[in-house]
């Protein structure tokens, strides 16, 4: 045989080893890609974490807090009346008219007047007529239960221990609570009012007032919007109260006190500054009031004011 045709190749077994080839390509490829991904995606996670911690270490260095724990509130030294009041909520029974159909308070009217709630002799919801009598039978079923939670909220700290560093899996079932009790004791402050104990309703005007402080020590932001939510109800059963005679200057100095204790969170945080704006203008043309609050910027809004109208509605006190 002559040596050159041993040279001449099979032309299908040259075909067979270029696809080899390019088989053993496309595999090392397949292989290759997702190993570089991963090592790329491995040293951006280091480089980031590095850049990341580079830059807490320098926002802490000015002062900044940086994780989720750092906004913890203090917890303040003192007993904690808090635990008792969210489980005595529970026990407070629904009656024939609470908690659902309580009396009108500072109903406002088209003509921008307000309705004195608790001189109405009934009130209609639901085109059900309510009278005070089941009111006061509602209440009295419940009134062990509200003594114990009117205790409780004298204690010094109120702190409902809310975790905000749960993130996504925080539940908040202590929210509902202070809007819940002020559909208790505003209408035992409205009956005490109707009956004619004036004075008697005091203790009750000023543990609605508190009631925001349950959610004080939250530090978010739902909680004080339903803070100043249920300050705006207390503010509605400060001005019913003051619409009756029978107060005297020392039982007004103790309502402004509970007034002046809100501390309610502003734009840039927690604010220095007290509730005083939410306070009814009643309460602060009390002299020994005006005396305390001389200069401050809240005092020249105009919430209230006292001159009294009579109007085939009942006894009205027009209002801006």
């Amino acid at each position: 045989m002559d040596p050159e045709s041993k040279e001449i190749k099979d032309p299908n077994r040259v075909e067979g080893s270029r696809l080899r080839r390019w088989i053993r390509r496309i595999l090392v490829a397949i292989t290759i890609s997702p190993l570089a991904l991963l090592v790329f995606l491995l040293a951006e996670h280091l480089r980031g974490q590095i850049a990341l911690d580079r830059y807490v270490r320098a926002m802490r260095a000015q002062g900044e807090k940086m994780s989720p724990r750092e906004f913890l509130l203090p917890v303040a030294p003192g007993e904690n009346g808090a635990p008792e009041i969210l489980e005595a909520a529970k026990e407070l029974k629904p009656g024939q008219v609470l908690p659902k159909t309580y009396p009108p308070r500072m109903w406002l009217t088209p003509s921008g007047n307000a309705v004195i709630g608790f001189r109405e002799e009934h009130w209609v919801e639901d085109k059900t007529t309510n009278h005070w009598r089941s009111l006061a039978a509602d209440l009295e079923s419940n009134t062990a239960t509200l003594d114990k939670i009117q205790t409780a909220m004298s204690k010094p700290v109120l702190n409902c221990e809310f975790d905000p560093t749960l993130g996504p899996l925080a539940r908040f079932p202590h929210l509902v609570v202070p809007k819940n009790l002020t559909q208790w004791f505003g209408p035992r402050i409205a009956l005490g009012l109707h009956e004619g104990r004036t004075r008697q309703t005091l203790r009750d005007l000023v543990t609605e007032t508190e009631l925001p402080r349950l959610l004080a020590s939250d530090g978010i932001v739902i909680s004080e919007l339903v803070r100043v939510a249920v300050a705006a109800i207390a503010r509605g059963d400060t001005w019913e109260a003051l619409q009756a005679e029978g107060w005297t200057d020392d039982d007004l100095a103790q309502l402004q006190r509970a007034w002046e204790s809100q501390h309610f969170a502003q734009a840039n945080g927690p604010s220095p500054r007290r509730g005083t704006h939410l306070c009814p203008k009643f309460l602060r043309d009390h002299a020994p009031f005006k005396q305390a609050n001389r200069g401050h910027p809240f005092l020249d809004q105009r919430i209230f004011i006292s001159r009294r109208r009579e109007t085939r509605l009942g006894t009205i006190w027009p209002i801006f």
